[in-house]
């Protein structure tokens, strides 16, 4: 049997979606550094993949829709059900500039980068008590 790691590592691998593994990976690496995250599960799959970060206030899952080349982030904090990353972004500070989710899809791999980065800078700085 695989462990998270070695999941994370075959989908970083993947002709057709690794490359968004690796910008997941690469850009809510912060959590496992500095907020006591572990990465959890990675999965690659034609209705979308996905990894999870598991934290000890929540767990945050990452995932990439390749039939609409777009990206979601939902943060579960204990005691609390999901939340997309969006909406609690724009609900702890409306004047942000944090790319809504119909602006998500059909973006290009460099933009994704941009927008993982977004969300991730977003939960550091705005969302830090909920992580």
């Amino acid at each position: 049997m695989t462990g998270p790691t070695t999941a994370l590592d075959d989908a970083k691998r993947d002709r057709q979606v690794g490359w968004a593994f690796q910008a997941m990976e690469s850009v809510f690496r912060f959590l496992v550094d500095d907020f006591q995250y572990r990465v959890g599960d990675a999965r690659v799959h034609q209705e979308g993949s996905y990894l999870s970060f598991v934290g000890p206030n929540a767990t945050i899952v990452v995932a990439y829709e390749e039939w609409w080349n777009g990206f979601s982030a939902v943060v579960t904090a204990k005691g609390s059900g999901d939340e997309n990353v969006w909406d609690l972004l724009a609900r702890r500070d409306p004047d942000g500039t944090w790319p809504a989710p119909d602006r998500t899809r059909r973006i290009t791999r460099e933009d994704a980068t941009t927008l993982l980065s977004s969300w991730a800078d977003g939960l550091r700085n705005v969302a830090a008590d909920v992580l």
